[in-house]
């Protein structure tokens, strides 16, 4: 295993704009007032989410992290939405803490939702097929899900993540 993430970044889980929820990708919309300067450049990856004290038994769930300004819907403020897979709770004012593993894909604007949400099912395949690959010990429930023990002391990530050295992002690590 490799000891190094992309970036770490905290906050708590404020109210966005609720599109992830209708179109079937709801995200926990972490804010980082002030700005965080860790950020790692716009894009989507695969990553874990930590919320710090067990929902259902699990403080650990894999996502896929967007950072950027939702630009098919010409947003214009940078956001950290953290869509946790397999997880259907409420963590709104809740401190989340957001460890980035691996790069997906760069931002981009899409020509019609439809195209973006096909988009999104992907991003969450490969998220899945991320973490699974950079933290072992996965196990799968009762309910065939994947789960993922707590935030371990060690990561591994792949060595195709396409970003350089975790050195060279100037990686922030907050366990």
């Amino acid at each position: 295993m490799n000891e190094h993430v992309l970036c770490t970044v905290s906050g708590v889980v404020v109210i966005g704009a609720q599109r992830g929820r209708t179109l079937g990708f709801p995200t926990a919309n972490v804010d980082q007032s002030p700005a965080s300067a860790a950020l790692p450049p716009d894009g989507v990856y695969a990553g874990l989410c930590d919320t710090g004290e067990p929902i259902d038994g699990r403080a650990s769930f894999a996502a896929a992290i967007s950072v950027g300004t939702n630009p098919t819907f010409n947003g214009t403020e940078r956001t950290v939405e953290a869509h946790l897979l397999d997880f259907a709770g409420d963590l709104y004012g809740r401190t989340l803490t957001v460890h980035f593993l691996s790069f997906i894909r760069g931002m981009r604007r899409f020509d019609s939702v439809d195209e973006l949400v096909r988009q999104m099912h992907d991003d969450r395949r490969v998220a899945r097929s991320l973490v699974a690959r950079s933290v072992g010990g996965k196990q799968t429930n009762a309910a065939g899900m994947t789960e993922f023990p707590r935030w371990p002391d060690t990561l591994a990530l792949p060595p195709d993540h396409g970003l350089g050295s975790a050195e060279s992002m100037a990686v922030r690590r907050e366990v």
